[in-house]
């Protein structure tokens, strides 16, 4: 999908959520992209590391407090096991991004 076609759309999906759309429109004043930018695989990478930091947040906050309960440690292991699938999947898009 063509840059321009996927911005409308991404226009088209957040009109309802004004903070979405505010959000969109920063993001696309930043610059224009370069020829060939695949803007869709960008985006998904930046989520990943914002989901990725939401994780280790998460984690640090359990890991401070303690993990004493059942509950704690499954959620701990939850965790562990997504972060290392949002890093593999990081790791995974900028090899084939570059």
């Amino acid at each position: 999908m063509a840059s321009t076609a996927l911005l409308e759309e991404l226009r088209k999906g957040v009109s309802t959520d004004p903070i979405a759309a505010s959000a969109l429109e920063r993001i696309t004043a930043f610059h224009d992209p370069e020829p060939g930018t695949q803007l869709q695989h960008q985006l998904a990478l930046v989520i990943d590391h914002l989901r990725l930091r939401e994780v280790d947040d998460e984690l640090q906050l359990l890991f401070q407090s303690g993990i004493t309960s059942p509950d704690a440690q499954q959620r701990s292991a939850a965790l562990v096991r997504h972060r290392a699938q949002l890093k593999a999947a990081i790791a995974g898009a900028t090899l084939v991004a570059n």
